[in-house]
C-alpha cells in the first residue's frame, strides 16, 4: 500500500548517496540533544583540551581505543555532549567512519546529521582540502575492526601498521 514511500526514500537515496563523501550534513539541533549528554554521562566520556587549535588550519585528529562501539569519539567530535565547540571555538569536527555505515536507509541520515563522514581518501580530501573552508578537524578511529575485535579491559593494543593512509592525506592537505 505505501510501496511509493520506499520508491521515493531508494530515488532520494540514489541521489544523495555521495553525500557522506562531500561533508555530511550536519544539523547542530541533532548534535545538540539531551540525549547524548545523558549517554555522555552514562559511559562517561569527557574531552579534555591539551593544546589549542587554531581556526586557520585544518586538523586530523587520531582517536585510540576503538573498542567495539567508539561511543566515546562519537560523544566527542559527532554531538555537543562534551561541549566541543565550547571547548575549541571556530573548529568544525567531523567524525569519519567506514562507509558501510550509510547504506543504511534512515539512519545513515541521521548519522550524516551529527557530522559523521565516510574515511575514505576522497571525503577527506573533500573536508581538509579546503573546499569546505579552514577550521575543520577530521576524528580517524585508526585501528579498525581488527582493533575493535582486540579490545579488553585493562588493554591497549593499537593496529595501525598498515593503516597509514590518513597520514598521506594530511601531507597532501597540509593538515
Amino acid at each position: 500500500r505505501y510501496w511509493w514511500l520506499s520508491a521515493l526514500y531508494f530515488l532520494y537515496y540514489l541521489i544523495d548517496r555521495h553525500t557522506p563523501e562531500r561533508g555530511g550534513k550536519r544539523v547542530d539541533y541533532v548534535r545538540r540533544l539531551p540525549l547524548w549528554k545523558h549517554m555522555a554521562e552514562y559511559f562517561p566520556a569527557k574531552l579534555i583540551k591539551t593544546c589549542d587549535l587554531d581556526p586557520n588550519y585544518n586538523y586530523i585528529v587520531g582517536f585510540h581505543p576503538h573498542g567495539v562501539l567508539s561511543a566515546g569519539s562519537f560523544l566527542s567530535f559527532a554531538t555537543e555532549a562534551t561541549g566541543f565547540s565550547n571547548i575549541f571555538p571556530g573548529i568544525t569536527s567531523h567524525l569519519s567512519v567506514l562507509k558501510g555505515h550509510f547504506n543504511f536507509p534512515i539512519y545513515r541520515d541521521w548519522f550524516m546529521c551529527s557530522g559523521a563522514i565516510a574515511v575514505s581518501k576522497r571525503s577527506l580530501d573533500y573536508v581538509l582540502s579546503g573546499i569546505k573552508g579552514r577550521g575543520n578537524l577530521v576524528c580517524l578511529v585508526v585501528g579498525g575492526a581488527s582493533e575493535a575485535l582486540d579490545a579488553h579491559p585493562g588493554k591497549y593494543r593499537i593496529h595501525i601498521t598498515k593503516r597509514t593512509g590518513f597520514i598521506k592525506v594530511a601531507l597532501r592537505t597540509g593538515a
